[in-house]
């Protein structure tokens, strides 16, 4: 109890470093809840990605595809050299290249060929374009088993109508709490509060010959501990 005591000495003759402490981390705190608590979202957009095409076919399958890419992404048309389509994808000028092969109706309609494409490695946009650009192709291939002409289904993919997005009222009970930011920080407060009373108190224990006046004592070390920690025992 002693040792505890001695604790408590400490800390309320540092009681201004600790208030002082405990107005700025609280001011974040407040701060960072106020700033979240403007940030407003009324609608939803999915992410464009750079996309370069090179049409080798020109037919109308193949224009209605750009069309329904530029629709989605940033779509750029280039030129079949090889060496330029490395250069445009090593400065990111693009992210995504899609090479529409000659006799496309045939190739990938008829005889199910995946569409040649080239993309950065590892980048999770690839992966993203290449699940549109399937469903695209799968889309396609429903409508020409369906009767519709070549045209008609070029046309019919850009009618299709597009996934809706209704973000939640987050101020209602089925969206985000209002006081997430707060209960998400206040805990870095009180460790943060916790480490420097401790740290404080801890190094006054070490100052001068105290360290050598506990350890001549007729209290033991183990007990000064214990006593230290009381509270929480």
């Amino acid at each position: 109890m002693t040792v505890f005591k001695g604790y408590m000495r400490i800390m309320k003759k540092n009681t201004g470093l600790i208030l002082l402490y405990l107005g700025i981390f609280f001011g974040v705190t407040m701060a960072l809840q106020a700033a979240a608590g403007k940030e407003t979202y009324t609608s939803y957009e999915s992410e464009k990605i750079k996309i370069g095409v090179v049409d080798k076919d020109n037919g109308p399958l193949a224009e209605g595809m750009v069309k329904w890419l530029e629709g989605t992404h940033h779509v750029t048309m280039l030129e079949d050299d090889r060496e330029k389509l490395q250069e445009e994808l090593f400065y990111r000028n693009v992210e995504y290249i899609v090479v529409i092969p000659e006799n496309f109706y045939e190739s990938c309609m008829v005889n199910g060929e995946s569409i040649s494409v080239t993309k950065v490695p590892g980048s999770y946009s690839a992966y993203y374009v290449d699940q549109q650009l399937e469903s695209c192709l799968n889309t396609m291939r429903t409508y020409l088993e369906a009767g519709f002409s070549r045209k008609e289904a070029a046309a019919a993919i850009l009618d299709e109508k597009r996934g809706e997005v209704t973000m939640l009222d987050t101020d209602e009970n089925n969206g985000t709490s209002g006081w997430l930011y707060y209960f998400r920080y206040i805990p870095y407060l009180f460790l943060t509060l916790l480490c420097y009373v401790m740290g404080y108190v801890l190094m006054a224990f070490k100052k001068d010959d105290i360290p050598k006046r506990m350890q001549a004592s007729a209290v033991s070390a183990r007990r000064q501990s214990l006593e230290g920690f009381w509270p929480c025992l």
